[in-house]
């Protein structure tokens, strides 16, 4: 594996730019998206990054003693945000329908202030669900052991050389082990 390999399994959300590339850390390269994170032997070509988070305490989570290999998983693929029913950038403001206003009542007083989702515009400029593309990835629910993961990272996990995953509990990460090295995935409910 090198970084290129890695690229698949960071972030895209141009929020969280410290996810967004692999990077090394003593012994270790490592990357993230947030939901999964994978660790290998250090690599020549995965650059180290200051700014990047402190990870090496996450993997003294107990191992799991029973690990499953990935079936087949069929994925949807992608499906229309709801958050912007598709239009991914400059759409009316679900907070304030567009008027750039919201309304607070209480058994009091009623107050009119400015929409802070959208700074009284009544349009958002990019949705943050979609990351400004108008569509998402189907977020389906598959059973492994007893424990539910989201099927595209299953899917992106299932391209890692005879790649397990060993669930530890229905809200604790689960531990993947593949030729090569190991990880962690949060699961999903069910």
């Amino acid at each position: 594996m090198n970084a290129e390999d890695l690229k698949k399994f960071a972030s895209a959300d141009p929020d969280r730019q410290l996810f967004n590339s692999p990077w090394s850390a003593d012994n270790y390269s490592y990357v993230t998206n947030g939901y999964l994170i994978l660790r290998l032997p250090r690599l020549p070509d995965v650059a180290e990054n200051p700014k990047a988070p402190g990870v090496s305490g996450i993997f003294i989570t107990p191992k799991s003693e029973i690990y499953y290999p990935i079936r087949e998983i069929n994925l949807k693929g992608k499906e229309t945000c709801k958050e912007c029913e598709g239009q991914g950038v400059n759409f009316e403001c679900p907070e304030c329908n567009g008027i750039g206003d919201v309304n607070f009542d209480s058994d009091y007083h009623n107050y009119i202030i400015e929409c802070k989702s959208c700074d009284g515009t009544g349009k958002k400029k990019k949705c943050e669900n979609c990351y400004g593309t108008g569509t998402v990835e189907s977020k389906k629910a598959i059973k492994i052991g007893e424990v539910g993961f989201q099927n595209y990272y299953l899917l992106l996990l299932k391209t890692l050389p005879n790649c397990k995953i060993g669930p530890t509990g229905s809200s604790t990460p689960a531990w993947i082990i593949f030729d090569g090295g190991d990880g962690l995935i949060m699961p999903m409910r069910l």
